[in-house]
């Protein structure tokens, strides 16, 4: 168990009775457990588009490419 989850959600009971229908306004609610789920978040994919130029001097030189981790 996390000592500190990201996000606490309270399952409370209803204020009135669903047995006699009595409305219990300040009647406290006792914790009687919890658990905690790990979810791990939807993975995104991301397309990149890598493109490579060279240019060509009126000379006649092709710059040479340079590999490089972009």
């Amino acid at each position: 168990m996390s000592p500190n989850p990201d996000k606490i959600i309270e399952h409370r009971p209803d204020k009135i009775c669903p047995h006699c229908g009595k409305i219990h306004i300040d009647v406290p609610a006792n914790l009687i457990g919890k658990r905690q789920a790990i979810e791990i978040p939807f993975i995104q994919t991301s397309v990149v588009e890598q493109k490579v130029y060279q240019s060509i001097c009126t000379c006649g030189y092709v710059t040479p490419i340079i590999s490089r981790q972009i």
